[in-house]
C-alpha cells in the first residue's frame, strides 16, 4: 500500500479528519467513517471515498494540511475528487501559451486576460486563446499610443466621428510610424516586433472568422514564442510611456 493515511474531506476540499489507513492499522479501521456529514465551513458534504471506484481518500505517511496540497485524483482510477476545479479537470496541456510572470503584468485588464488565455491554451480551446491574445496586444498597443501622443493628438487612436477607437491595424501603422521615437524610452527592433504583431493579428482573425478549422499544434507553438516576446516588449514600453508621461 503506497498510502498510509486517509481522510475526511468535504466536496469544497475543507479537510475535517486524517487518520491511519486501515491496512496500516487495524484498530483505527472504522475512525474514517465516524463525523458529520457536511462541513461547518462551508456546509458542503463531507466523503472519505473517491465516488467512483468507492477506494478510500488515500494519502503519503507524512502529508500534513499545513505544508501538502489535497491530491486531485483517485490513486486507484484516476478519476478527479469534487474539490478539483472543473476547468482543471478538462487540461489537456501543462505550460503556458503566454510565458510571463505575473510581476511583469499591470494594470486591471490585463492580469485576467493573461491567465484566461493561458486557461484556455491549456484546455485546447485554441481559437478563444488566439482571440484573447489579439484583444490583449490590440489594448497594448493602444495604451502605449495614447501615453506617448497625448490627448491632443487623439485622432492617432481614436475616431471622434464614430467614436471609437482605431482599429487593431490602424494601431499597428500608428505603432509602426513611431516606432523611431519609442527608442527614446529602451530600443525596440522594429521590423522584428512589428512582423511578429502582424502575424498575431493575422492569427487572431482567422480564429475569430473561421472557428472551424483546427489550428495546428506546431504552429502554435510558434506563434506562442512570438507572443511571449512581443507581449513582454510591449508590457515593458507601457511602464516606460507612463513613467515618463506621468504628472
Amino acid at each position: 500500500m503506497d498510502n498510509s493515511k486517509t481522510a475526511r474531506v468535504c466536496r469544497n476540499g475543507h479537510v475535517k479528519k486524517v487518520v491511519a489507513h486501515p491496512s496500516a492499522r487495524n484498530d483505527n479501521k472504522w475512525s474514517v467513517y465516524e463525523g458529520n456529514a457536511y462541513c461547518g465551513r462551508c456546509g458542503e458534504e463531507i466523503i472519505n471515498k473517491c465516488e467512483c471506484c468507492d477506494s478510500l481518500i488515500g494519502l503519503q505517511s507524512d502529508w500534513n494540511k499545513d505544508f501538502n496540497e489535497l491530491p486531485n485524483n483517485c490513486k486507484k482510477c484516476g478519476t478527479a475528487y469534487p474539490w478539483v476545479d472543473p476547468i482543471e479537470k478538462n487540461e489537456e496541456r501543462e505550460g503556458k501559451f503566454i510565458e510571463i510572470d505575473d510581476k511583469e503584468i499591470d494594470g486591471h485588464f490585463y492580469p485576467s486576460t493573461v491567465y484566461e488565455a493561458n486557461l484556455c491554451y491549456r484546455v485546447k480551446a485554441d481559437h478563444a486563446t488566439l482571440i484573447l491574445t489579439r484583444k490583449l496586444i490590440e489594448n497594448l498597443l493602444l495604451d502605449i499610443i495614447r501615453k506617448h501622443v497625448s490627448m491632443t493628438n487623439v485622432h492617432v487612436f481614436f475616431d471622434t466621428e464614430q467614436r471609437q477607437h482605431a482599429s487593431f491595424g490602424e494601431l499597428i501603422d500608428a505603432f509602426k510610424e513611431r516606432t523611431d521615437e519609442f527608442q527614446q524610452y529602451f530600443t525596440v527592433e522594429e521590423e522584428d516586433i512589428v512582423d511578429k504583431i502582424y502575424r498575431i493579428k493575422y492569427d487572431g482573425d482567422a480564429s475569430a472568422h473561421s472557428i472551424e478549422e483546427r489550428v495546428d499544434a506546431d504552429d502554435l507553438e510558434s506563434i506562442s514564442d512570438d507572443v511571449t516576446y512581443v507581449v513582454k516588449v510591449l508590457f515593458r514600453l507601457r511602464r516606460e510611456v507612463e513613467t515618463a508621461h506621468r504628472g
